[in-house]
């Protein structure tokens, strides 16, 4: 069995390249998913150097593609390793179905436009009743302030000591609009405090609950629509909205990705 404490922390030391503070990336107060609930979550692992580890999460949205964050796989090094993902799964232990990543595609400018990266596996993933890709918001949607969101993943759900769970885990989040987050987080410690928005984030949270250690590259969802990434925030779960990649600013550039590479 790989140590999940230390796969996670290899995870957070993916270096930042948006210039903010990594996010230390859980569900905090959260609860067990159950098998089938979210059919289009994966665990992405690294072989590289011949040890794997889990790398981040990720959402299926087709037979062949995968969405995660860049900062998940911008130090990525073919000649080290590779990555796969494992699907069909709530207990990362389990074996699930494993389908190697062929091809990494990640925005070529992600520190201004989106943290957000396309994975080509080598296909066509089965689909069945607890394997089956997401939906993709429209362009033209936009995440209002008070909507209820939801995310998952295998993050930490406590922080002193750091408690790793094996099942995927699921929390009911509230969107923060653009300039409440602003307001909240230019008063959270240095340097989040520094924390810079665009138009390609979306906040949410709650008071006592979001993501941590181990989360980044998972999903936000609406509905049946991914409409948010894991990407950064305040650690972790004590008030400040988290941030993620708007999943409907990056769709055009998602489809064009998906055509170029088909």
């Amino acid at each position: 069995m790989i140590a999940l404490a230390l796969v996670l922390f290899v995870c957070l030391a993916l270096p930042d390249t948006q210039g903010h503070p990594p996010l230390q990336n859980r569900i905090i107060g959260g609860e067990n998913a159950q098998l089938g609930e979210f059919p289009f979550v994966v665990a992405l692992w690294s072989d590289m150097n011949n040890s794997p580890y889990i790398v981040c999460g990720g959402s299926i949205i087709s037979a062949h593609f995968v969405l995660t964050a860049a900062h998940c796989v911008d130090d990525y090094n073919p000649k080290l390793g590779y990555y796969y993902i494992q699907a069909g799964i709530v207990n990362w232990e389990d074996k699930g179905v494993r389908y190697n990543v062929t091809k990494v595609i990640g925005h070529p400018n992600y520190d201004a436009e989106g943290d957000i990266a396309l994975l080509k596996v080598a296909g066509p993933i089965k689909f069945t009743d607890n394997i089956r890709p997401v939906g993709l918001p429209k362009a033209t949607d936009y995440l209002k302030g008070g909507e209820a969101v939801e995310a998952v993943g295998w993050g930490a759900t406590n922080t002193d000591p750091a408690t790793y769970p094996k099942i995927l885990h699921k929390v009911v989040l509230t969107v923060v609009s653009y300039e409440e987050c602003t307001k909240q987080i230019s008063s959270a410690p240095s340097p989040y405090d520094q924390t810079v928005l665009n138009a390609t984030m979306v906040c949410a949270g709650k008071p006592k609950g979001g993501v941590c250690y181990g989360d980044s590259g998972s999903g936000l969802v609406r509905g049946a629509n991914l409409v948010g990434i894991v990407s950064f925030g305040v650690p972790c779960g004590i008030g400040y909205p988290d941030v993620y990649t708007r999943v409907s600013s990056l769709v055009p550039w998602v489809h064009k990705q998906i055509k170029a590479n088909s």
